[in-house]
């Protein structure tokens, strides 16, 4: 039977030697601990160190926040824990996100660290440790998976449906979320509020933590819209400096992207590892000879 306080967090580091990156993965809704450590042990044979976690059921579907922002909060303190142990300042961070369940964890700890960056000299201690994961975020990037899916009514009673195996709790979970987004609606209307939905839709469109970022979907996906997907892409990719990558699949299903099209997911993998490692060298190149030009940097 699904638990609605069924949240966690794993975190697996590298033994010897210096990671490529540290990985944070937040799974979807009704998503377990060895459901995301498939994907986590696709980085770990990268070297990777990782942390993967997924809030608990309630605390996604009726907008719990302060649960979620918890889990996000945890998540960067192992994070920067890494951060911090290791001799090399310079590891980069990939967070790796999947459907809205792992979106509305990673804009509550994105909302974290806006607030630090936003945050008037001198910072807290607190604030100065979440600028570490900051700037690895900017050296790394994001992966999102299925996802950023708009959360609207009927996304969420279909994901309820997909993520919730019980028929019993399923449907009890369904009705108690229709309720409470009826009243949350009408609420929204009487004080002229923009509904939840329509505030982590926005904040998915204007997020800039992270410049290089990693699209996987499908046309055939039946809780994210690949429409909406697109939608973000087109409005991200717009910024300066944004590194974009993307794999559109037609016939894979939702978060089954790497079961259905195992190589080319691994693939995309190694590309935006990849793409990490060739800024890392021609920042290092830089930094030790200011003066060489781009057109250096890209000469064989």
């Amino acid at each position: 039977m699904a638990d609605l306080d069924d949240s966690f967090l794993e975190v697996h580091a590298v033994e010897d030697g210096t990671p490529p990156a540290i990985v944070i993965l937040f799974g979807w809704l009704g998503s377990q601990s060895r459901h995301l450590r498939n994907y986590a042990q696709l980085y770990r044979e990268r070297k990777c160190s990782t942390i993967h976690g997924m809030g608990d059921t309630a605390s996604v579907m009726f907008k719990r926040n302060e649960n979620l922002k918890k889990l996000g909060m945890d998540a960067a303190k192992e994070a920067i824990k890494l951060l911090k142990a290791s001799e090399d300042k310079t590891i980069p961070v990939i967070i790796h996100v999947f459907s809205g369940g792992g979106c509305v964890v990673l804009e509550q700890l994105e909302l974290l660290l806006m607030e630090a960056r936003d945050a008037k000299e001198p910072k807290t201690g607190n604030q100065e440790d979440l600028m570490i994961l900051y700037d690895a975020i900017q050296r790394g990037g994001q992966v999102f998976d299925s996802s950023p899916a708009y959360l609207g009514v009927g996304t969420g009673i279909q994901a309820i449906a997909a993520g919730v195996p019980n028929r019993t709790v399923q449907l009890i979970i369904q009705f108690m979320f229709v309720v409470f987004s009826v009243i949350t609606m009408i609420i929204c209307k009487l004080t002229e509020q923009k509904p939840g939905a329509e505030l982590h839709w926005q904040h998915m469109l204007d997020s800039d933590i992270a410049k290089r970022q990693g699209y996987i979907y499908s046309t055939s996906d039946r809780l994210t819209d690949y429409e909406k997907v697109q939608e973000v892409i087109e409005y991200r990719k717009k910024r300066p400096e944004s590194k974009m990558m993307v794999k559109r699949f037609t016939k894979s299903k939702h978060c089954q992207h790497l079961m259905a099209h195992p190589q080319e997911y691994n693939a995309f993998l190694d590309e935006f590892l990849a793409s990490i490692k060739e800024q890392k060298t021609e920042q290092k190149l830089l930094e030790e000879d200011p003066d060489m030009t781009d057109y250096q940097l890209g000469m064989d």
